[in-house]
């Protein structure tokens, strides 16, 4: 939720004395970068960016956090260059301090990233390598990071769909959605070009920008989907927990439906595939927004499509 988190960074940056705050500043700062930068708010993000670091800020956690911010914005407005200077900034440090943690800051895979835009796979290969090698590696977050990067630095397609494969499970387990957004849309772009799952590979690509879209992750949409329209989501609804009534669970019928739209099928998509007509897709999906309490399809839970990416391993 990138507006939530801008939204929360700001309030807490109100909430501190008119030039106070140490280095706790830069940690809900790094925030609001990161944010405004995935949403495709560039000038903003670029404004927090241009501001002098004080001295001694990158003594603190809080302050190579926000030079992490700082960096993946580099790497957004496509400056590969200066964002590696400041992840291998960071990597320095904390190797300087003993606190070489990739679950804290995985400086490695951001680098990888870097020197991948500058065609130079074989660095990051070695840096993510590493990565894992390191016993944070076992946290879901950081192997998710580290496989994604290195999937992009094989040559063989089959490896490389079997990585990110691997890397949208970890993932999606660790609840970073952008990440996992990321590295689907480079599943299902790998699987288009490798030519033998195109439909699973259009497919793929169409959950990815829907889960980009769900995180308000606007650079990505339109990064994975350049000519899809945006349109606002729709409000969230908060509904109090309670037993699941026979009335609300779907069918076997309407999860297969609900799942292919999910992904991005359209009715028509859906109908051939499941050997339905389209009238029968359209009550399936009727009867799927009912007993779910949304408007329509681009109100899925994403987790359909990520379930069917997961289980055609």
């Amino acid at each position: 939720d990138l507006a939530g988190a801008s939204s929360f960074a700001g309030r807490a940056l109100e909430a501190l004395p008119e030039g106070g705050g140490g280095t706790f500043r830069y940690a809900a700062l790094a925030v609001l970068v990161g944010a405004h930068s995935a949403m495709g708010h560039y000038t903003e993000a670029s404004r927090q960016c241009d501001r002098p670091l004080p001295h001694g800020l990158l003594d603190s956690l809080h302050g190579l956090a926000f030079l992490r911010a700082r960096g993946l914005h580099h790497l957004t407005g496509n400056q590969p260059q200066a964002a590696l200077t400041d992840f291998m900034a960071i990597g320095r440090i904390m190797q300087s301090r003993g606190i070489d943690r990739p679950a804290f800051l995985p400086w490695r895979s951001d680098a990888a990233q870097a020197l991948q835009r500058l065609g130079k796979p074989q660095q990051a290969e070695r840096l993510v390598l590493q990565q894992l090698a390191l016993p944070d590696a076992r946290r879901p977050w950081v192997r998710g990071l580290s496989l994604h990067r290195r999937a992009l630095s094989v040559g063989s397609s089959r490896q490389r769909i079997s990585l990110l494969e691997q890397a949208v499970d970890e993932l999606h387990r660790s609840g970073d959605r952008l990440a996992t957004a990321q590295a689907m849309a480079d599943l299902g772009q790998t699987m288009q070009a490798d030519g033998n799952a195109p439909m699973k590979g259009t497919a793929t690509t169409r959950a990815a920008w829907s889960l980009a879209r769900q995180c308000g992750a606007t650079a990505l949409c339109k990064e994975i989907l350049p000519d899809a329209p945006l349109s606002d989501p729709a409000p969230e609804r908060i509904v109090e927990p309670g037993p699941e009534r026979p009335e609300t669970r779907l069918s076997s019928s309407e999860q297969r439906v609900a799942t292919l739209a999910a992904q991005g099928l359209t009715n028509r998509e859906i109908s051939t595939k499941l050997y339905l007509t389209v009238s029968t897709v359209e009550q399936h999906l009727t009867k799927v927004y009912r007993k779910l309490r949304i408007n329509g399809r681009a109100d899925l839970p994403v987790d359909l499509a990520l379930g069917a990416v997961q289980a055609g391993k």
